[in-house]
């Protein structure tokens, strides 16, 4: 950990992440986590904030016990994980937390909707997202009905976000179980 400390004292753009993160993970509290996150998104570092969030999203758990907002940092954590391509990883995720296979769905959905009004000249690229869609909906289908005999029942709402790659423009919203 001094490592780092002294790079980033020298001014070392990638070496201030990482030791932030240490030092969040060190001495856990909300603000280390949010100057770690908030660090790892400047410098771009999508597996380091995806890491953060996820750890940050445990921390309010076990700590806080804020699910709501616990809920929001591993959803998230879950796009930055695809993002940077570790899908086993994201896969884990959505296995832990059965929340997020309704957001995963929602996604899907969009994403072929966008896809059918955007790309008209590309069929095979619809078919593949549609099968993938429809491979989610059974997954989703069996999560929300076991997540939503739990704590919260069918009133209750989760975090979803929608995603346009084409204009690189990711949204929030929240579903209804």
């Amino acid at each position: 950990m001094a490592h780092f400390e002294k790079l980033s004292k020298l001014g070392s753009a990638n070496a201030k992440p990482v030791h932030l993160f240490m030092l969040a993970m060190k001495s856990p509290s909300r603000k280390a986590f949010s100057k770690a996150i908030d660090a790892c998104s400047e410098a771009g570092m999508v597996h380091l904030e995806a890491m953060a969030k996820e750890r940050y999203a445990s921390f309010l758990l076990n700590q806080d016990k804020d699910t709501e907002l616990a809920n929001e940092y591993i959803t998230s954590s879950y796009w930055l994980y695809q993002d940077w391509g570790a899908h086993a990883k994201a896969l884990q995720l959505s296995q832990q937390n059965d929340f997020l296979k309704v957001s995963i769905l929602v996604m899907y959905i969009s994403l072929v909707y966008i896809l059918s009004v955007t790309h008209h000249s590309r069929p095979h690229i619809l078919q593949k997202t549609k099968r993938k869609a429809a491979n989610s909906a059974t997954l989703s289908t069996a999560a929300s009905s076991v997540s939503s005999s739990k704590k919260g029942g069918r009133n209750s709402f989760v975090p979803s976000y929608t995603v346009n790659t084409t204009l690189d423009i990711r949204e929030r919203m929240f579903v209804k179980r």
